[in-house]
């Protein structure tokens, strides 16, 4: 049988030249870019410490001098940062074989360039259910945020693309990848990208497995994606809110508020949105409205009824950034409806903020499902509670 692992050492992938970064690169490397005044790295060795990581390799090459003097600059952040450097040259592949020595039986291999809010519960327990010998984290692009660069059946990955060319790929590979050290036992010597030496293999033997997410990533491998990386990092708040039952009185089960007159404010919603608002923290509605599938209301009705609910905010003071709705019938098979988390996954794209620090308060199991499955904090309204003493006790 399997032994679990636990990881405690993660190795980043820091050598590059940063071409597509020019003209940031041309006196830093890639890492040492700063998003919101902190350099790249820093979120990366944040992140990598707020999950008990103790050990990190940085396998640097153009520049590295620049990464180990800022390493020595910080000062003790609670990890022990070593390097192994080769010239500016040498593809992941050399370096990794160059830096065996100094890697851990199992290990985090992550690129220096991709950011995510990593799932580390979920990703070892992945790891360890299943049979592999590596294990990459595929975003599944569902908005189409980037080009697809692999395939997958079942548990395994059973083709990764670099071109991104082939037909029927659906997820990036974005790193994070849990490997057992046995993967570079035959890496040798060879200068090219460790993914086209170790990739094929693993997926030919059916050993390279996958761990699934929907969160966007972020990353500064393109001068375009700054602006958006800087957004996540820039730590605006939001907060989730459900209607039925938050906002407004609920209906009995299986009705629907279909009109302006059926609508009920709850006691202390208006005042909460209007502290929500004072605070700069931006509100995003999520409600299931199944009434619209199952012709008790007309889309039409539906948006009508949020027009006067969003006036009736505004005049108060508050504000809305975005609701968003699902429509489908119960039984649908969508991942929008509530308690799947797919509603809260296509905000958090839309609006790039860190879903591990986001409320969503509800009044239903199924929304603290879905704040749990998306990673957010979930919150229940229950009786005669109050929005405005729920959000005041939050960010007052």
């Amino acid at each position: 049988m399997k032994s679990k692992i636990n990881l405690s050492q993660c190795v980043i992938l820091a050598g590059g030249l940063g071409e597509r970064m020019m003209p940031l690169t041309e006196k830093i490397p890639k890492p040492l870019i700063s998003i919101n005044n902190t350099p790249f790295l820093f979120h990366l060795l944040k992140m990598l410490k707020d999950n008990n990581f103790k050990d990190v390799l940085i396998l640097g090459g153009y520049k590295s001098e620049e990464i180990e003097k800022y390493i020595t600059s910080i000062g003790n952040i609670g990890l022990n940062i070593t390097f192994s450097n080769l010239d500016l040259f040498a593809q992941t592949s050399k370096r990794l074989n160059h830096a065996k020595d100094l890697i851990e039986k199992h290990f985090l291999l992550i690129y220096c360039d991709n950011y995510w809010p990593i799932d580390l519960k979920g990703i070892l327990e992945k790891f360890n259910s299943e049979n592999n010998l590596a294990q990459i984290t595929v975003y599944d692009n569902k908005f189409g945020y980037t080009k697809n660069n692999v395939d997958y059946s079942e548990n395994k990955i059973i083709n990764y693309d670099s071109s991104r060319q082939s037909p029927n790929l659906k997820g990036v590979n974005i790193g994070y990848i849990v490997m057992n050290k046995s993967c570079l036992e035959n890496i040798g010597d060879q200068n090219i990208d460790f993914e086209s030496k170790i990739f094929p293999n693993l997926i030919k033997n059916s050993q390279l497995g996958y761990f699934k997410t929907k969160h966007k990533y972020y990353s500064i491998g393109s001068l375009n994606r700054l602006p958006i990386t800087e957004k996540y990092f820039s730590n605006q708040k939001y907060i989730f809110l459900d209607r039925d039952g938050v906002l407004n009185e609920k209906m009995p089960k299986a009705q629907y508020v279909v009109s302006w007159d059926q609508w009920k404010w709850r006691d202390g919603a208006l005042e909460g949105l209007k502290f929500l608002k004072e605070k700069n923290i931006k509100v995003i509605i999520i409600t299931n409205q199944a009434g619209v599938s199952r012709l008790r209301m007309s889309k039409s009705d539906l948006d009508n009824i949020h027009k006067q609910m969003l006036e009736d905010i505004r005049n108060y003071g508050g504000d809305i950034e975005k609701i968003y709705v699902c429509t489908c019938n119960w039984n649908d098979d969508c991942d929008c409806r509530k308690p799947k988390p797919g509603m809260l996954f296509q905000a958090q794209f839309d609006f790039d903020f860190k879903m591990e620090k986001t409320f969503f308060i509800g009044d239903d199991e199924r929304d603290k499902s879905a704040a749990i499955k998306a990673g957010c904090k979930p919150i229940l309204i229950k009786g005669n509670d109050r929005l405005d003493l729920i959000v005041k006790q939050l960010f007052d």
